[in-house]
């Protein structure tokens, strides 16, 4: 068996040993916007195991640029790792892994980070050294669907503006986050082929949702509240929530991530936010000296955007 990067054409192969190990099938459209069109990306970090001309392990990661200390730092998102059926037990998972983080080093990246499921943390905690950052909840909002929402005035975006971009970029005092530019956001949520996101303002607050159904036999859905900007007042927030509810229709919950230790988790909870599930690990491996830094949770800031399942 042998180890490559990733050429044109191989996303085919790619996508058909997706299907064959998680059962279910990933978009062409989806795999060449998250790895092919993404504005961060400056290198090939997509390894290949081939047994001779056969696909049999796969891992990639995608290119996020982080803000520390207002300085940019090049990092990466870990993405799908697959190996075939029958090839488990062969230690194509660590060598894959091993081959992109040496590519990684060699091109200046920071450090490697995701949100491991209950699958696959073991593996990348004990075999790939990974270290824990936090346990990261969600606070939800239990709507009460029969309640009429309030009068607010508001309003629909169909791309972010210039005051948006200003906004939170300026209000965030997290030593670490996500160099949020324009290209980034329209990338990261306008371009996306596979999920609708919405931008809503009211007054000095704004918002990007995503509309989340998980019966499709239930006539309500559930919104991710996955960028929430502006300022930090309770009352400001429920004139978001009452936005949504006027534009969607009936709701049943709201969901968001929050950084923990910071100031507007405090404010949800005010409003009648409360801790829910899932909850999930937040991990990460750095390859410098700021390990320390990289590793404290209370310098990070978070929200549902960080992570490629919301």
């Amino acid at each position: 068996m042998e180890i490559r990067n990733y050429q044109k054409g191989d996303e085919h192969e790619i996508l058909a040993l997706f299907q064959l190990s998680f059962g279910k099938p990933l978009s062409m459209e989806y795999w060449k916007w998250r790895f092919l069109e993404n504005p961060n990306a400056d290198t090939n970090l997509i390894s290949l195991m081939y047994d001779n001309n056969q696909l049999v392990g796969h891992y990639a990661v995608s290119p996020i640029n982080l803000l520390m200390n207002n300085e940019v730092v090049k990092t990466a998102l870990s993405m799908t790792t697959m190996t075939h059926p029958q090839y488990g037990g062969k230690g194509i998972f660590t060598q894959l892994a091993a081959d992109v983080y040496s590519k990684m080093k060699n091109t200046q990246y920071q450090m490697v980070w995701g949100f491991p499921n209950n699958n696959s943390h073991y593996g990348f905690i004990q075999k790939l050294s990974w270290k824990d950052i936090a346990i990261q909840g969600i606070l939800s909002y239990q709507n009460p669907i029969e309640s009429n929402p309030q009068n607010v005035q508001y309003q629909c975006h169909v791309t972010f503006t210039k005051e948006m971009i200003e906004m939170l970029n300026k209000e965030s005092t997290a030593k670490i986050r996500i160099q949020k530019n324009e290209a980034f956001l329209n990338w990261r949520y306008l371009q996306n082929p596979t999920a609708i996101y919405k931008i809503i303002s009211v007054e000095d607050n704004w918002v990007v949702y995503k509309i989340y159904n998980p019966n499709p036999d239930n006539a309500f859905v559930e919104i991710d509240l996955v960028e929430l900007h502006g300022k930090n007042d309770p009352k400001g927030f429920s004139k978001i929530i009452d936005a949504i509810r006027l534009e969607e229709g009936p709701i049943s919950k709201f969901n968001i991530w929050t950084q923990l230790h910071g100031s507007q988790q405090s404010s949800l909870e005010k409003i009648g936010f409360k801790l829910s599930t899932p909850s999930t690990y937040f991990s990460a491996l750095p390859f410098s000296e700021m390990e320390s830094m990289f590793l404290n949770y209370k310098n990070w800031e978070i929200n549902f955007g960080y992570s490629d399942l919301y």
